[in-house]
């Protein structure tokens, strides 16, 4: 009994050291085998799109974030009614724009400055640019911008100085605009490289751009008038929309400038309320 009992335990004991030996080549492969599992997952291809999303998420709160100091380099979205949006651009130097549809076309823009100052946001306007409608009605089908079945024969730049302000008390309103659940302002996104202020900072041409823009003071005619320049200033107004000029002199002036383009025999009809109400100052200082 005691001779095979030994062997039996020394049987046992020779088992036991084999299985042991095999539990730790393969705990050894598994950890191996591990280790690289688990450099596939840390390294997910460059096109999932999960961890795109999230980063997407984390500019945005981000941009959020950069919104509650300051709103240079945003655009603002406003509902303005259930068929319009405004969209409020602030450009970095104070530099301001409002466009009426930055998505299907600009009919309207105003231009202008804002700034940050004891807790209020501050947004002046100061030209309107738009196209105005000239020359002979035509007819059209009719659409959501015109109605009647009409438009004007061609389209013309205005450019009108104008001061429009809206004042907003800063904490409020940047909380506003982040809240995703209100209709009238909301944080549309940043300022890309299709939106460069150079697109709306337009100016017209010529020397004296001013006549078409503003009515001008006495003191501006009677600068112009010490320099000679009434009559020339004058008829800059006419050239802009094409005049052809019968005049030699005039002419031959206006026609050695790149931007005048001779079209029309009459541009009466062309003219705004400002430009006449110019146009008639600068004929009386002429006359005395």
């Amino acid at each position: 009994m005691g001779k095979k009992d030994t062997n039996s335990r020394f049987l046992i004991f020779i088992i036991g050291v084999s299985l042991l030996i095999s539990c730790v080549r393969t705990s050894n492969n598994t950890k191996e085998n591990g280790i690289n599992t688990n450099r596939s997952i840390e390294e997910p291809p460059k096109s999932d799109r999960t961890t795109n999303g999230l980063s997407e998420i984390k500019n945005d709160e981000r941009l959020d974030s950069l919104f509650l100091i300051s709103p240079q380099g945003f655009i603002l979205q406003h509902e303005e009614n259930p068929s319009w949006e405004s969209l409020y651009l602030f450009y970095e130097g104070g530099k301001l724009v409002n466009d009426g549809n930055l998505d299907y076309g600009n009919y309207y823009y105003r231009t202008g400055k804002w700034w940050l100052r004891n807790d209020s946001l501050y947004m002046v306007f100061e030209k309107l640019i738009f196209d105005r409608g000239v020359g002979k009605t035509i007819k059209v089908a009719p659409s959501c911008e015109f109605e009647s079945g009409e438009k004007k024969e061609e389209y013309i730049m205005t450019i009108i100085d104008t001061t429009a302000t809206l004042t907003f008390f800063w904490p409020d309103f940047k909380k506003m605009a982040i809240d995703k659940d209100n209709w009238d302002w909301q944080l549309y996104g940043s300022i890309g490289s299709s939106q460069p202020y150079s697109k709306y900072d337009l100016k017209l041409d010529g020397t004296f751009p001013e006549l078409s823009t503003r009515k001008v003071d006495s003191a501006y005619l009677i600068k112009l008038k010490e320099n000679n320049e009434l009559s020339m200033a004058r008829n800059e107004i006419y050239a802009r929309y094409g005049y052809i000029f019968k005049n030699d002199e005039l002419r031959k002036h206006f026609t050695s400038l790149d931007w005048y383009r001779p079209r029309y025999a009459n541009v009466d009809s062309f003219l705004t309320e400002v430009e006449k109400w110019n146009i008639r100052k600068l004929l009386e200082m002429e006359r005395n």
